[in-house]
């Protein structure tokens, strides 16, 4: 099963993660694995059976593939960085669902389709105008250097299906901040996931949900484990899916 470097967050120093049914390489990619990555991509809702799903910056792929094992949708995956968008082609080339997800080496900024997609999702970069990183591969992933929010909404919008679902993943600091951005471009919260590491940590990450039509959000809240440092049931009933020895 994928094991959680640094705690609970995410699989550094591991060159590749084994789940149930693909594998994801990553040793070319400065966005490694991570628990709450893997848990957004359990989590998505896909109630709507969408058929044509954008995945905003793929990195790993990691997206694309669980959303490719949970639904019959065609995907596209959109990745900025060359060497991640070349690792994430051989992921799902190895996979059961190569003929489902096409990978792009482009700018989301950049990009033109004459679809509208069912369901946009993005674990996007985390932090604007915040210290960077020297290694500019992990600055371009890991900070809004290239894509800032707003940017990333203004083109979910313009993308996204008059029925289609936006989904996001953020650090929790910036949840407000993302819904009130949201509503500039008509996009409104249906459903929220707070996440905390352990009982004794704080929300650390937020899984948002978007529509187009403004509704009472629904709220929930999960841990990822306990106090003895093993998954929680509701963590558990997300990844069981995807992790080997759950």
């Amino acid at each position: 099963m994928p094991i959680a470097g640094n705690k609970y967050l995410c699989g550094v120093g591991n060159t590749y993660f084994q789940f149930k049914q693909f594998t994801v390489h990553q040793d070319r990619c400065a966005m490694k694995v991570c628990t709450d990555s893997c848990l957004f991509g359990a989590w998505i809702p896909l109630d709507s059976g969408p058929t044509n799903i954008l995945d905003i910056g793929t990195g790993t792929g990691l997206l694309s593939l669980m959303l490719a094992q949970r639904s019959n949708a065609a995907i596209d995956a959109i990745e900025l960085e060359e060497a991640a968008a070349l690792q994430a082609k051989e992921n799902i080339a190895s996979s059961p669902w190569h003929d489902s997800i096409r990978v792009h080496h482009e700018d989301i900024l950049a990009f033109t389709t004459p679809k509208l997609y069912d369901l946009i999702v993005s674990n996007p970069p985390f932090y604007e105008q915040s210290v960077l990183s020297e290694d500019s591969d992990e600055q371009s992933a890991k900070h809004a250097t290239t894509l800032t929010l707003d940017a990333l909404l203004n083109k979910s919008a313009q993308l996204l299906h008059p029925e289609g679902k936006l989904a996001i993943l953020l650090p929790y600091f910036r949840m407000q901040e993302l819904i009130d951005n949201a509503r500039q471009h008509h996009l409104y919260p249906e459903r929220a996931l707070k996440v905390q590491p352990t009982p004794k940590h704080s929300f650390f990450r937020c899984m948002i949900l978007f529509g187009r039509n403004a509704i009472e959000m629904r709220t929930e809240e999960l841990i990822i484990k306990d106090n003895d440092q093993q998954y929680s049931a509701a963590a558990s009933a997300l990844l069981r899916p995807f992790y080997l020895h759950l």
